[in-house]
């Protein structure tokens, strides 16, 4: 039965082993997810189920991925009302020193009509 790629493949230089694509030894293209890999091939470089042992496959790399964006997306919104937040207390710090300063020539007038 033939596999089928999970994941790109690709030779090394020497065409002795497959490495993931992007491996610094990656020389060749060799499989991209979909493709076929014949029996004696699988066998030869060690495939499991269309996968190098031990790595992942891209969905599980595209959920990792999306799973960090989400991740940034969150942290970054979080920033984002935490920055709202300290303006929001700085302007109503700003209004309550502004009414306190309003408030004093107010008191000195009352004392000297008193």
């Amino acid at each position: 039965m033939t596999m089928i790629a999970r994941m790109r493949l690709c030779l090394t230089a020497a065409r002795d082993a497959l490495v993931p694509d992007g491996h610094q030894n990656a020389a060749f293209l060799y499989a991209a997810i979909g493709d076929e890999i014949p029996d004696d091939a699988a066998e030869r470089f060690g495939l499991v189920d269309g996968l190098l042992p031990g790595a992942p496959d891209e969905a599980a790399i595209e959920a990792e991925r999306r799973a960090q964006e989400e991740a940034d997306a969150k942290r970054a919104a979080d920033e984002q009302a935490e920055r709202e937040a300290e303006a929001a207390a700085v302007e109503k710090a700003e209004a309550d020193i502004a009414a306190e300063k309003a408030e004093k020539p107010a008191r000195s007038r009352k004392k000297a009509e008193g």
